[in-house]
C-alpha cells in the first residue's frame, strides 16, 4: 500500500492483540481512523491545538467495534458454533454484548451487536467448518464469497495424489 500523510487529532491509545493503536480523528478521511503504531513511518506536532469532543467516550467507542476494527454502522450478527467449538467459544468474553444460545446436539448460537462486518467475517472463517455464519445477509455472504474463493485454490485432482496434512506416512 502506499504511505499517507494524515493529520490525526489523536483520541486515545489503545493496546489489542498484543499491539498498540492510535485512534483518533483524520482530517485528510474527514472521519475516526485507527492506524496501527508499528506502521507509522514518521511523527509531528502541528502548533495548532484542539479539544478531544467532551462526547468521545473511548471505552463505548471500542465496545461497539470486534477486536480493534469498527466502522459506522452496527449489525446484530448470529454464529452458529458446532459441538466442538462450543465450549471455547463459551469460555471466552469475545464482545460485551454476546449472548449464547443452546440449540440441537450441542451446537450453539453466538449473538452480538457490533460495528462492523469484515473483522467478524475474518473470524467466522478462522474455525473453518466449525462455524457457520446465520446473519445479517452481508456476513453470510461475506463468509460464503471468501469460502468460495478461497476453494478455488484447490481445483480437484491438483492435488489428489499427495498427502494430506492429516495422513500419517507408512
Amino acid at each position: 500500500p502506499r504511505a499517507e500523510t494524515h493529520t490525526l487529532r489523536l483520541y486515545c491509545v489503545t493496546h489489542c492483540d498484543g499491539s498498540l493503536y492510535v485512534i483518533g480523528h483524520s482530517e485528510l478521511r474527514g472521519a475516526m481512523r485507527t492506524f496501527l503504531l508499528e506502521r507509522i513511518d514518521r511523527v509531528g506536532l502541528l502548533d495548532d491545538g484542539f479539544e478531544v469532543p467532551e462526547d468521545f467516550d473511548a471505552e463505548a467507542y471500542l465496545a461497539e467495534g470486534f477486536g480493534i476494527w469498527r466502522e459506522d454502522e452496527t449489525h446484530e450478527v448470529k454464529i452458529e458454533f458446532a459441538k466442538g467449538e462450543a465450549q471455547f467459544i463459551r469460555e471466552r468474553q469475545w464482545h460485551p454484548t454476546q449472548k449464547i444460545e443452546d440449540v440441537r446436539d450441542g451446537r450453539i448460537i453466538l449473538t452480538m451487536r457490533v460495528a462492523g462486518l469484515l473483522p467478524v467475517a475474518r473470524w467466522v472463517l478462522s474455525f473453518g467448518n466449525g462455524a457457520r455464519a446465520l446473519s445479517p445477509p452481508g456476513l453470510v455472504e461475506g463468509v460464503a464469497r471468501q469460502l468460495q474463493s478461497g476453494a478455488e485454490q484447490y481445483p480437484p485432482g491438483e492435488h489428489s495424489k499427495k498427502r494430506s496434512i492429516a495422513q500419517p506416512r507408512r
